[in-house]
């Protein structure tokens, strides 16, 4: 279930709470990445403002990431 979203000039991500267990603080999904300003996905891990959402639901297949493309 989404329950709040944050905007950085690099990332967007959605905080989550689910079933699925997560190694972040914050539980999120990131939804996107802007590369050309330097954007990667480990930088909504620091994402701190979160603004609520109209609560709604994420479906898709779960995957863990464990390093980043061209890092």
């Amino acid at each position: 279930m989404v329950k709040a979203l944050a905007i950085s000039p690099q990332v967007i991500a959605v905080r989550v709470s689910c079933e699925v267990p997560s190694m972040n603080p914050v539980p999120h999904v990131t939804l996107a990445i802007h590369r050309e300003r330097g954007g990667a996905s480990k930088q909504s891990n620091a994402l701190t403002t979160w603004e609520p959402v109209a609560a709604m639901t994420l479906f898709g297949i779960v995957t863990r990431v464990t390093s980043e493309r061209g890092a």
